[in-house]
């Protein structure tokens, strides 16, 4: 009896589409004939606002239970991760056209020591592999199981949302901020502007090259009160908050 357009991104911005006019019409046509639309973002509403005055943003949310289980002292670490040193950076889901291999590259040239892990399937034709794999201070993991995720969050020392900063990304809310901070991390996200609420609480550096200082701010900041504060947070953002809402 009604239609509800849950929109999480703009579709259109995607790469690889002959005509992107043409999927920003089907999505215009969807917005204008919905009975609600919800998004995902305050990017995404203001641009759909004119066309359907019954927007509203709902911000994505995290499975928190889940990932407290990172904080779990009895918790073993995976043995691959545990075979790479500390202090390990972690970038966990699917990579592909969004990822900043810039700002990647940036961190690993920036500080030797510091072990960049990549977990999650990696987009074929859309990351430049062969010049990750050039630094042996990038660990390129694949993907794993979801309930598996929390004992790699264990290992890392801060978690990375290392995005650039284009059309798509502008509109993205993403969901492993909440899940990073479930799991207690300091985090540093880039090519985010939805984001920039939670300066103070993250790192947003503004380019590639603001990485490496963004990073270390972060590390140098950390601590069980900063954690437990983060942990905080991410309990006010769960999807069962996001269904009340």
């Amino acid at each position: 009896s009604l239609v509800v357009y849950h929109c999480v991104d703009e579709h259109s911005a995607f790469p690889g589409f002959v005509d992107p006019a043409v999927v920003r019409g089907y999505d215009d046509e969807l917005t204008r004939r919905a009975d609600l639309v919800i998004t995902t973002s305050e990017n995404l509403r203001s641009a759909r606002l004119p066309l359907n005055p019954h927007t509203h943003t709902v911000l994505n949310a995290a499975d928190v239970e889940i990932f407290n289980r990172a904080l779990d002292p009895d918790l073993p670490l995976p043995a691959d991760l545990a075979a790479i040193p500390a202090p390990r950076l972690g970038v966990v889901g699917l990579h592909d056209s969004r990822l900043d291999v810039d700002a990647i590259e940036a961190l690993a040239q920036a500080d030797p020591g510091w072990q960049i892990v990549l977990i999650g399937p990696i987009k074929q034709g859309q990351v430049d592999e062969v010049r990750l794999r050039r630094h042996a201070n990038i660990h390129l993991l694949g993907e794993r199981p979801r309930p598996e995720l929390p004992g790699y969050l264990k290992g890392m020392a801060a978690a990375l949302i290392p995005y650039r900063a284009n059309e798509l990304t502008r509109n993205i809310f993403p969901l492993k901020l909440f899940e990073y901070l479930a799991a207690g991390l300091p985090v540093v996200a880039g090519g985010l502007p939805e984001l920039a609420r939670f300066a103070g609480v993250i790192e947003l550096p503004a380019s590639p090259v603001d990485y490496p200082e963004a990073m270390r701010q972060a590390l140098a900041g950390d601590s069980p009160e900063q954690r437990a504060a983060r942990v905080a947070l991410a309990s006010e953002n769960t999807w069962d908050h996001r269904v009340e809402d």
